[in-house]
């Protein structure tokens, strides 16, 4: 609430979305669960995203455990692409995804799940 930027950093766990509105009206986007985690949370999963920025493939290497599912999603809240995985390490195309930012939700094998940023680019 009251949250009017173009971009949002929450501080807590929770469901959200975001509302744009121009002098044609407004929409909301798709509703995305996003996990705050402190810092000793973070030294529980260990994800290696490599290269990023990245014109076609990125690697995701899961250090101590496995990888249950991914799910691509634009800034808009569509989800683009889901994936069940079971792994410690895959690659994943974007060749023929447009050029921008992804968020990249993955799900480890003890259902904790982790939010990234992926830029795609042209070059």
């Amino acid at each position: 609430p009251g949250e009017t930027g173009t971009t949002y950093l929450p501080t807590y766990t929770g469901m959200f979305a975001s509302i744009a509105t121009n002098n044609c009206g407004s929409d909301t986007s798709q509703c995305i669960e996003m996990e705050v985690q402190g810092l000793n949370d973070l030294n529980i999963q260990t994800l290696i995203i490599y290269p990023n920025p990245t014109k076609d493939l990125i690697t995701i290497n899961a250090q101590k455990s496995k990888i249950q599912t991914v799910e691509l999603v634009d800034l808009n809240g569509k989800l683009l692409l889901k994936k069940a995985i079971n792994t410690q390490a895959f690659q994943l195309d974007l060749t023929f995804f447009s050029e921008g930012i992804y968020v990249l939700k993955i799900c480890d094998s003890e259902n904790r799940s982790t939010l990234h940023r992926v830029v795609k680019t042209n070059f």
